[in-house]
């Protein structure tokens, strides 16, 4: 077995907002709100999707009724 002495361990919730922030992480949240193809008038859910500072802001101005 190997010992890991937790202190030495990176922070998970901080190698994840780090990820996310990257060219690739945002690429991939574009890739999945196309892959969503929401239209006006249809209800979004944002629960349990991680801290939200790479969330798009809700509405995003597609989805508004001039958008």
């Amino acid at each position: 077995m190997i010992d890991i002495d937790p202190a030495s361990r990176p922070d998970p919730i901080a190698y994840l907002d780090h990820v996310a922030s990257t060219d690739v992480g945002r690429g991939y949240k574009r890739q999945i709100l196309d892959l969503l193809d929401l239209r006006p008038g249809q209800t979004v859910l944002d629960l349990g999707c991680g801290p939200g500072p790479t969330s798009p802001p809700w509405p995003t101005p597609s989805l508004l009724p001039d958008g």
